[in-house]
């Protein structure tokens, strides 16, 4: 792939078969998964140790969208996508900051449907079980708590949505 390392800054090749995809990528994460050397492309940043690679797209369905489809030409063949998730109100033992794993996402990317319709998609999208029940059981000085989510088009349609959101708890 000929514009892989321009837009990664490493060379397909050296892609892991498990990717951690990261919108933001904190301080500390790249210590704390064991990655040395980091290079940053025209849009995302990328690392390796011996066991996954770490990708650092920046926030936005769109740029991790295109991420992902990008290292569709790579030895990648498992995703977890680690990102922040926002909350509509504080509820149900959850804050900002929690640590959270979902059961089950809405899948609401689409800013003019959102704006058009005034509702939510019911398209419905589950993870690995495994996966999922792994997560669950870290130790951390912080539970990791199962809940649904939503991937959204647009904040202030988030805002305007809330209760449809609360509702689908």
């Amino acid at each position: 792939m000929k514009h892989f390392k321009a837009l990664f800054g490493v060379e397909s090749s050296e892609i892991k078969k498990t990717c951690i995809v990261m919108p933001l990528m904190q301080k500390d994460a790249l210590h704390g998964f064991g990655i040395k050397k980091f290079a940053r492309g025209k849009l995302y940043g990328a690392g390796c140790n011996k066991d996954f690679s770490v990708i650092s797209t920046g926030v936005g369905c769109a740029l991790n969208g295109d991420a992902v489809l990008y290292l569709k030409e790579t030895p990648c063949k498992n995703v977890i996508l680690f990102g922040s998730c926002g909350l509509v109100s504080s509820k149900k033992g959850l804050s900002i900051g929690s640590l959270v794993s979902p059961s089950r996402v809405y899948a609401n990317e689409s800013f003019s449907r959102m704006l058009l319709e005034m509702s939510i998609e019911e398209k419905i999208f589950y993870p690995d079980q495994g996966v999922l029940e792994n997560l669950l059981k870290i130790g951390t000085k912080q539970p990791v708590k199962e809940v649904a989510c939503a991937t959204i088009a647009s904040l202030k349609l988030e805002e305007d949505l809330s209760d449809l959101f609360i509702g689908k708890d």
